[in-house]
Order: C-alpha cells, then structure tokens, then sequence
C-alpha cells in the first residue's frame, strides 16, 4: 500500500520547510475540494501544489508523483480531458522510476476507473451501458499506445536506435495531438526533449535545436523561467550554440531563438477519485 502524501512529508533540513508546509496545505486543500466534487477547484490547488513539488522535491520523488496522479483525477472529473491526459501521461511515466511494477499497472488500471467515473457523473447513472464501455475503450487505448510509443522510442534510444527512437516519438506527438487536441503540452514538451537527443545523436543538430527550442518555449510558457525543466532545456540550447552546431544559414533563426532565454513566465495555472492512497 502506498502511503498518503498528506502523512509523507518528510523533508530534509536542507528544504525550506515554510513552503514545504504551504505545498502540503495546498495538497490538502485539494483533496478536501476534491471530495466535495468541487474537482476544477480541486485541480487548481494540485496544479499549485504539483508545482512546488517539482522546485522543492524534483520531478520524480513520490509525491510528485501522486499529486499529478490527483490532479488528473480532478481534471478527468472536471471534463477537462486535455489536461487530465498530460496530468496522468506525466504520473504514469514518473512512477515507472519511483514505484514497483505492480503499482504502475493499478495506476494505469485506475485511470480507466476514473474516466468511467466521469462518465457517470456525465450521464448521472452509475449502471453504465454497453455503448458507454465501448465509448470508453477508445480514449483507453489510445492512452496506453502513447505510453507503448514512447516506451518503445526510449528502448531505442537507449539501444542507439536512433532514426526509429525518432519515428516512435514522432508517432507519440501525432497520437498526443489526436488525444489531447494538440502537442504543444507537458508531456509533449517532454517527449520532444528526448527526441532532441536522439537528433544530436544522429547529427541532426539542426532538428534537434529547433525540437529542443519548441519544448523550451512550452516549458517556459506553462512553468516559467525558474522551472528546473525550463532551465535544464534553455541550458542545453546555450550549449548548442556555444559548440557551434548549426550551419550559418541558420544563424537568424538560432539567434532570435536564443534571445527569449533567461527570461521568466508565470507559473502554469491550469485545472487539467477512487484511491485514498494517493
């Protein structure tokens, strides 16, 4: 059984324990909007909380990890499909590094009970039909072949596969657009990130800079310039540039791409429940 956020906030005397106690209220603020159905309420203060996390905590820790969790619930309930696909895209590809096989695969399991649950309260019957099932299944199994591309692009990244890792991705973004209306997300940032590398790899560096570019440009519109994730990206495009990858013809572009580096965005607002464990 996995432990409650709530009771596992253990933080080191190196973390700031003020905003670790604001994050934690900020998460229980959430869980008590969430069990008053108030779930777009309830996704704005994990979307808050989910964010502090990553500053604090890192990307990967547990309960990271968990608050996405709920905040795709809260988004899924809220019929906030977009945002409740990158909410629960990002748990599920965290958790492969933090949990045991057999809680992904409840994770994954869950979220098809939370997206029946939507369902319900659409229709306002608990006794789903058939037609609602099969209704179901397509959203499900377009999410899990997200999950199987980009599983299968980072098994040929890592094997030096390098033009069929990017193939894979590629298909992952064309998927994601199909399932969540657009690329131009989290998760998609993420994938793109990985892509990048496999463009250096290849020594396309041209592609690999403007793919880096397009996911540092959403990392810093929807996190903002402090952001570890919009850091580390506009980090490796300064190197780029410094090493001189890119030819002269695409010396303006790589210019004008470079000059928004450094500079800060708000931090993401977004209103992307079964299991009391998370």
């Amino acid at each position: 059984m996995v432990t409650s956020v709530a009771t596992r906030f253990m933080p080191s005397k190196s973390l700031p324990r003020k905003k670790l106690d604001e994050c934690r209220q900020l998460y229980l603020q959430g869980k008590s909007e969430h069990a008053k159905m108030n779930f777009v309420d309830a996704g704005r203060l994990f979307s808050k909380a989910v964010y502090m996390q990553e500053m604090l905590l890192g990307k990967y820790h547990q309960d990271t990890v968990k608050t996405y969790w709920r905040l795709g619930r809260a988004a899924c309930l809220a019929k906030q499909e977009r945002q409740a696909i990158e909410a629960f895209h990002r748990a599920m590809r965290m958790a492969e590094t933090t949990f045991e096989e057999s809680v992904i695969k409840s994770l994954l399991h869950d979220v098809e009970a939370v997206w029946g649950k939507a369902k319900e309260l659409e229709t306002g019957d608990e006794n789903r039909c058939p037609t609602a099932d099969r209704a179901l299944e397509s959203p499900m199994q377009d999410f899990e072949r997200l999950l199987s591309l980009e599983k299968n692009a980072d098994l040929a990244c890592k094997n030096q596969e390098f033009i069929s890792a990017i193939r894979s991705y590629e298909e992952a973004l064309e998927l994601l657009a199909k399932v969540a209306g657009c690329s131009d997300t989290l998760c998609g940032a993420d994938i793109r990130v990985k892509q990048s590398t496999c463009y250096l790899k290849n020594h396309q560096q041209a592609e690999a800079a403007e793919t880096l570019s397009t996911a540092y440009e959403c990392y810093l519109r929807r996190l903002g310039g402090n952001h570890p994730a919009t850091l580390g990206a506009a980090a490796t495009l300064k190197t780029l540039r410094k090493n001189s990858f890119l030819n002269n013809e695409g010396g303006k572009w790589w210019t004008a791409s470079l000059s928004s580096l450094g500079s800060n965005a708000s931090p993401r607002s977004t209103s992307c429940e079964n299991d009391d464990n998370f």
